[in-house]
C-alpha cells in the first residue's frame, strides 16, 4: 500500500568503506526521467526473474501486487508516449512560428493602413471605422490586442477594400508605394489560420501524450519507490546489494528531490517546500484540485487526470485536494530537501 504521506525518491542507507573502516552515509537516487526509469525497471525485472522464486523480491512482489515484467513493459510505452509528445510539441511551436510571421506582417499592414486613413480622413477620424477600424474623435485608433480580434480587423478591411473598382481605393498609394497586395496578404493569412489550428491540434495532442506517458509510468514509478525502500530496510549496512538491481547511490545527494505524496480520499493534504519552477504530476486516472499557499480559500486550479501542472509564483506551499471519495490521490512534486 502506498503511505499515507509524503516520501522522498531516495533513500539512506550505508556502504562500508575499507579506506575509512566505515560506514558510510549514501542515498538512493532513483532516476528523474522517463527513460531512466525505464532502464531502472529494466534492471530490476531482470535481476527479479533471474532470482526467481527464491529471490529476496518474490514474496514481497506477491503482496504488493508487483508485476517488474508488466511495469517494465508500461515503461517503456510512457518512453514512446514522452517522445511521441515532443514530435507533436515541436510540430506546434514550429506551425506556430508560421503563423505568428504571417500575423505579425498582417498587422503591420493593418496599422499601415490606419495611420493612412487617419491622414486621408481628418478632422472627420471617425470615416476611417468603415474600414473596421475603432477611431475616436481625435484619431487615435484602438488597435486589438486578440488574435482573432486582429484577424478580424484585416478581414474586415480586406471586404472593404473590395467594395471599390480596382485601383480606386483612397489606400491605394499606399499599397503601391508599400508593395503590399491585398488579395496576396489575405490568402496568407487564410493559409496561416489553417496552419495555426494544426499548431493548437499539436498541442493537444502533446498534452494528450504526456497525460498517457505519466499513466504508463506512474505504476513502475510507485512500484519502484517500494521495492527500494523494501531492500533499503534489509540491506541498511551493505548498499552495494542494490546495485544488483541497478539502483544508484550517492554520498552528494542533490538538495531538489522528487516527493511522491498520497492523499486519501475525500481529503486534502498541505504541501511545502516545492521547488518555483517545476511541475506537480497527477499519478492517478481522476482529477485533483490545487490550492496555492496553505488556505482553502485560495483560488482552485485543477490538476488534470496523470496531468501536469506548473509550480509558479505561490506554488512553494500548496494545498491538494482528492474529490473522490473512493481512492487515494498521489502527485508528485520536486521539493527542496
Amino acid at each position: 500500500m502506498i503511505p499515507n504521506t509524503s516520501f522522498f525518491i531516495s533513500i539512506l542507507i550505508f556502504v562500508y568503506s575499507p579506506l575509512t573502516n566505515k560506514y558510510i552515509a549514501m542515498e538512493i537516487e532513483l532516476p528523474d526521467t522517463r527513460q531512466g526509469l525505464s532502464d531502472l525497471s529494466k534492471g530490476i525485472k531482470t535481476k527479479v526473474l533471474a532470482d526467481g522464486i527464491g529471490g529476496e523480491l518474490h514474496a514481497f512482489n506477491i503482496a504488493q501486487g508487483i508485476d517488474v515484467t508488466a511495469d517494465f513493459d508500461n515503461s517503456v510505452l510512457s518512453v514512446a508516449a514522452e517522445k511521441n509528445h515532443f514530435i507533436k510539441f515541436r510540430l506546434g511551436e514550429k506551425n506556430n512560428e508560421i503563423f505568428h510571421k504571417t500575423l505579425d506582417f498582417t498587422n503591420t499592414v493593418s496599422r499601415g493602413i490606419a495611420q493612412e486613413l487617419k491622414g486621408l480622413n481628418a478632422p472627420n477620424f471617425k470615416n476611417g471605422n468603415d474600414w473596421g477600424f475603432d477611431f475616436s474623435d481625435h484619431g487615435k485608433v484602438n488597435f486589438p490586442t486578440e488574435i482573432a480580434d486582429q484577424i478580424t480587423l484585416f478581414q474586415n478591411i480586406n471586404i472593404h477594400y473590395l467594395t471599390f473598382a480596382a485601383g480606386t481605393a483612397p489606400i491605394e498609394p499606399l499599397l503601391v508605394a508599400k508593395g503590399w497586395v491585398m488579395a496576396d496578404i489575405a490568402t496568407a493569412l487564410a493559409g496561416a489560420i489553417i496552419i495555426k489550428a494544426a499548431a493548437d491540434q499539436a498541442h493537444r495532442d502533446a498534452k494528450t501524450y504526456t497525460q498517457d506517458a505519466n499513466s504508463y509510468m506512474a505504476t513502475p514509478e510507485i512500484n519502484i519507490h517500494k521495492i527500494a525502500d523494501f531492500l533499503q530496510s534489509r540491506h541498511q549496512n551493505d548498499g552495494r546489494v542494490l546495485g544488483d538491481y541497478t539502483f544508484n547511490t550517492s554520498d552528494a545527494p542533490a538538495l531538489e528531490k522528487a516527493q511522491l505524496s498520497s492523499i486519501l480520499a475525500s481529503t486534502n493534504k498541505q504541501l511545502q517546500h516545492i521547488v518555483i519552477g517545476s511541475v506537480m504530476t497527477s499519478m492517478v486516472n481522476f482529477p485533483l484540485t490545487v490550492h496555492k499557499g496553505t488556505s482553502l480559500n485560495q483560488p482552485a486550479e485543477i490538476l488534470p487526470a496523470f496531468g501536469e501542472l506548473a509550480m509558479g509564483k505561490g506554488h512553494n506551499q500548496c494545498i491538494v485536494v482528492n474529490p473522490n471519495a473512493l481512492l487515494k490521490g498521489i502527485v508528485k512534486v520536486i521539493v527542496k530537501k
